[in-house]
């Protein structure tokens, strides 16, 4: 796939073109037909992945879609080499077998980037979502653009070929990273852990790659990440807690990324939940943080430098670290209800290492059957760029070819 000069079109993570800016308030929309268009294809393409191998006539039963639709999607993913036909059961009568469909698993690739501030990881995934390679390296000096573009590729170029048969078929990276993204523009609007602004990120990583690049917010790439690797249907309305070194939250709803008006929904760090002593307003951040628990660990004990050492500490017997322990716990207990509250959904997964530290301790108290672990924020990460970087590849692939 051709480099592309202007700025490179971004999905969301059911496929949906974000486009035709609004001039009074420079807000994207959707054009209502290439919504459908999108939405239809994605379903197409996740119901063949999970029911495989299947018939056009339980596609068309399972998605609600119409004969003709199926029709037009599957011809134009057989065009594209991206199933193929396989023989089925005999048919009732003497009628021939009937046919099925299945992906295939070498139709095309994607990479999965996720960057940080001195650390890029980078993974390679099949068309049939399976992640075959991993690799990862430190960034050591100033983290500029074009500098993680340029190891980003590095780090790609050093996959063996082995890996994959046609490096040509590998055609889409996508990116994520903490931060605001604007979608349609692939822009970095701000990202306070690279100290970026306005940073044209699809376009330099597009020139770097050679190919199209999704931009997105690590938050919701991990939300996608997750809910492929959970088995969880797109339909499914899911929320994703993450806690670490920050707190983010991502959502879906009938199956689409709620994103607000700047795609800046979820940025729960700062929500007020109480006043201080001193008059200042009372946060998330003071007690599901990272940083916010070791400074307050430190006010007992200077030689705390990690998450793990409180944990420990409690386990001790330590007053001051099940102090901090119950803290969090009634903390999240307190998003979690909020989550429940505002967004409904059918599943919460919570993530990042904090919660993976102190999860044991704390998911029998909860008490919330719809409530999982995530796996490592890092690997949803990178997996959730890639399956972007995917699906916005097959929409542009054979999009034109169902109009």
């Amino acid at each position: 796939m051709r480099t592309r000069a202007r700025d490179s079109v971004v999905m969301d993570q059911m496929g949906v073109v974000k486009q035709n800016m609004r001039d009074d308030a420079s807000r994207e929309r959707v054009c209502d037909q290439s919504y459908i268009k999108q939405f239809n294809i994605q379903s197409v393409m996740a119901t063949l992945k999970q029911h495989q191998p299947i018939s056009r006539t339980d596609v068309a039963r399972l998605t609600g879609m119409s004969p003709t639709s199926i029709t037009r999607i599957v011809t134009a993913l057989l065009n594209k080499e991206l199933i193929y036909e396989t023989s089925g059961e005999q048919r009732s009568g003497r009628g021939r077998k009937a046919t099925n469909l299945r992906v295939n698993e070498d139709g095309l690739y994607s990479i999965g980037v996720y960057l940080e501030r001195s650390m890029i990881r980078l993974c390679v995934m099949n068309f049939a979502g399976e992640t075959l390679y991993r690799c990862e390296t430190l960034v050591d000096g100033e983290c500029t653009p074009e500098k993680m573009a340029q190891e980003s590729r590095a780090l790609y170029d050093r996959m063996p070929d082995e890996i994959v048969g046609a490096r040509d078929k590998i055609v889409a990276v996508g990116v994520c990273l903490s931060g605001t993204v604007n979608l349609c523009k692939g822009i970095v609007t701000h990202s306070f852990q690279m100290d970026w602004r306005n940073i044209e990120l699809g376009r330099i990583f597009s020139e770097a790659f050679g190919m199209t690049a999704c931009i997105e917010n690590d938050v919701k790439a991990c939300l996608i990440g997750e809910k492929v690797r959970m088995g969880i249907e797109d339909g499914v309305d899911t929320a994703y807690l993450m806690v670490g070194r920050g707190i983010g939250l991502a959502a879906t709803s009938g199956g689409v990324m709620v994103r607000g008006v700047s795609n800046e929904a979820g940025e729960i760090s700062r929500a007020p939940i109480g006043t201080l002593p001193d008059g200042s307003s009372d946060c998330l951040a003071h007690y599901l943080r990272e940083g916010a628990m070791i400074r307050k660990a430190r006010e007992s004990d200077p030689s705390v430098h990690s998450v793990d050492a409180i944990v420990w500490a409690a386990g001790q017997g330590q007053e001051w670290a099940k102090e901090i322990i119950a803290d969090f716990r009634r903390h999240l207990e307190i998003t979690v209800g909020l989550i429940d509250g505002i967004y409904n959904p059918a599943k919460i997964i919570v993530g990042g290492e904090v919660c993976r530290k102190i999860y044991p301790d704390i998911a029998e108290a909860m008490g919330k059957p719809h409530l999982r672990l995530g796996d490592r924020h890092e690997e949803s990460c990178m997996t959730g760029a890639a399956l972007i970087a995917m699906r916005c590849a097959v929409i542009e692939l054979i999009g034109q070819s169902i109009e």
